[in-house]
């Protein structure tokens, strides 16, 4: 009997073993996180303080320099509307303001790396750098870099669209100032398929419009009749507004509308759009 006892006991003490460690591995486990919490909530003490919002486009020097810094570091930069900026944006601002100084030189530092970089998003600074190359004279490796530039924000807009032709298309025919040439600051505010112009490929930004025309006027056809209507969410006048835009540029014989984008509203070439800076070189603004 006493046997029996002793052996019921042990074994009630083996199973009560194994709640008592499941209740310890949790209290472990909540000590752990809420430490790691603590240690993440409070800053290192020599860790910067966070930088403020800047505008890229308006940002002194020395604003761009410490913003273009710390997302080397691997820090988070944003813009004054909220919108996290990538350090290839902040390279493309600060090339924009040293080109604008006539520093060349300058600028070139700035945009080391960009070409040799894998990011998607390092278009901005791809367009100053070409920007650069057109003032040295380098006229077809400034073309090859605009193109780049163009086909990489081209897939992002592809990206973006998820495959709508129609959210394609109004990506696509934003009215931007079209720029002169290559020396142009508006270059960087213009599009894609004013870059591939720019750049010698006018017949690809063709191309890619005529793609969208036949959604277009299938969607247009679609809406007839209810001129207040929406295909996909799209209303039927903006529709035609893109329509008309993205025409200018698409149809066989029409122009850019607008000046420059390769010349094919002025009639210059692409090699004209390499022609010499002007002496007063602006900021990058409309």
């Amino acid at each position: 009997m006493t046997g029996f006892s002793q052996d019921s006991l042990m074994m009630l003490l083996r199973i009560a073993v194994v709640p008592i460690l499941l209740i310890t591995i949790y209290l472990r486990n909540r000590a752990v996180r809420r430490r790691r919490a603590a240690q993440a909530a409070s800053p290192a003490p020599d860790a910067p303080p966070p930088l403020p919002p800047i505008d890229p486009d308006t940002a002194e020097e020395a604003q761009l320099r410490a913003a273009l810094g710390r997302a080397r570091a691997g820090d988070r930069v944003t813009s004054n509307r909220g919108e996290a900026l990538t350090r290839w944006q902040l390279a493309g601002a600060l090339a924009a303001l040293l080109l604008s100084q006539g520093r060349q030189d300058a600028a070139e530092d700035v945009l080391q790396g960009v070409q040799a970089a894998a990011e998607p998003g390092r278009w901005p600074a791809l367009l100053q750098l070409a920007r650069v190359w057109a003032t040295a004279g380098q006229g077809d490796a400034a073309r090859a870099l605009l193109a780049e530039a163009a086909e990489l924000r081209l897939a992002m807009m592809r990206s973006s669209a998820r495959g709508d032709p129609l959210h394609l298309a109004e990506l696509l025919a934003e009215d931007p100032p079209h720029p002169r040439d290559l020396h142009d600051p508006a270059l960087a505010r213009a599009g894609p398929l004013c870059w591939l112009v720019l750049a010698g490929r006018d017949g690809d930004a063709r191309a890619l419009v005529r793609t969208l025309l036949p959604r277009l006027d299938r969607a247009l056809a679609e809406s007839a009749g209810d001129p207040t209507g929406k295909v996909d969410g799209f209303p039927r006048p903006l529709l035609a507004d893109l329509r008309q835009r993205l025409a200018a540029t698409g149809a066989p014989g029409d122009v850019v509308s607008g000046p420059g984008c390769g010349g094919l509203g002025t009639g210059q070439s692409p090699t004209a759009a390499l022609s010499p800076a002007p002496d007063t070189a602006r900021r990058n603004t409309p």
